[in-house]
């Protein structure tokens, strides 16, 4: 693993099942961080955390709870287990309106619990053809991805942004510091033309 000014600091990936949310976690491990892996999908959850360890790197499976009153408590737990979460990469709005619900309490919930220990990085993902409600706060060191269409997994004719790539994004974005941190950032798939002779 490569060892950056995220060494040894703790990240929640939340949707780390789905697609971006599995890159994103990996692409932190790479970076040094400890990851709560935060999800539905214990499979994806598993097969992700034993990866990052083959590759010699900490992560945590958190199963996401029913409710936000255990979903607060269980990231209480986490949280107080490592010590303290330094970023939140909040995924779970790419995967459609249900996603989008899950998104918006992760947010509420993590929000209240910086609060309570002190400076968080927020990273909360969401699809650029849909309106959201929480705005960027660069007080509280909030950014707004957005993110355009991904590409349809296991394609590779299909035109999107790779989750890859987000992930990467993410973690530029993550050693921004607080003064330099953009409020909203815009991620779009851009098809390289080619001239043909």
């Amino acid at each position: 693993m490569a060892r950056t000014i995220l060494d040894n600091k703790t990240v929640l990936v939340a949707g780390a099942d789905t697609p971006v949310g599995r890159a994103a976690s990996l692409q932190f491990a790479r970076a040094g961080m400890r990851v709560l892996l935060a999800g539905d999908d214990a499979g994806i959850l598993k097969e992700t955390s034993e990866l990052i360890a083959r590759k010699k790197g900490d992560a945590y499976v958190v199963m996401m709870p029913e409710t936000v009153a255990e979903l607060a408590a269980l990231l209480r737990q986490e949280r107080d287990r490592a010590g303290h979460i330094h970023i939140v990469a909040n995924t779970c709005a790419l995967v459609g309106e249900e996603g989008e619900a899950t998104a918006l309490e992760v947010h509420r919930v993590t929000t209240d619990l910086a609060k309570e220990r002190g400076f968080c990085r927020f990273l909360m993902l969401w699809p650029e053809s849909r309106p959201l409600s929480v705005i960027p706060a660069p007080e509280q060191w909030r950014s707004i991805v957005r993110v355009g269409p991904l590409a349809t997994p296991g394609s590779e004719d299909s035109a999107g942004l790779r989750p890859a790539a987000v992930a990467d994004a993410l973690v530029c974005l993550s050693q921004c510091p607080p003064s330099a941190c953009p409020n909203e950032v815009a991620l779009r798939y851009c098809a390289a033309q080619v001239e043909k002779k």
